[in-house]
């Protein structure tokens, strides 16, 4: 997921990658506010202006500023994802 936004540089830690926050204008070169636990799936801006977190779910919708069901949808596509007919809003 990290890979498909492309857009922030990340720095290698253990189970972790920090790097400056896709969300919000860094005020210092270099920063690493963002940080993404692999172990935990998650992801936490530590600016407390910013304080964005989630799933990497979250991360793809927020990133691309879309609701929750459009990211899915947009996901399915970037990854060339088939989604049933049942996953889909609307049917029962």
């Amino acid at each position: 997921m990290l890979r498909a936004i492309g857009r922030f540089e990340c720095f290698k830690g253990h189970q972790q990658l920090r790097g400056p926050c896709p969300f919000h204008a860094t005020k210092r070169p270099g920063s690493r506010s963002f940080s993404v636990n692999l172990c935990k799936d998650v992801y936490r801006c530590l600016d407390p202006d910013c304080n964005a977190h989630g799933n990497p779910l979250d991360l793809w919708a927020a990133f691309h500023q879309l609701p929750l069901y459009e990211a899915v949808l947009d996901l399915a596509k970037q990854f060339q994802l088939t989604l049933q007919p049942d996953q889909r809003r609307g049917n029962p």
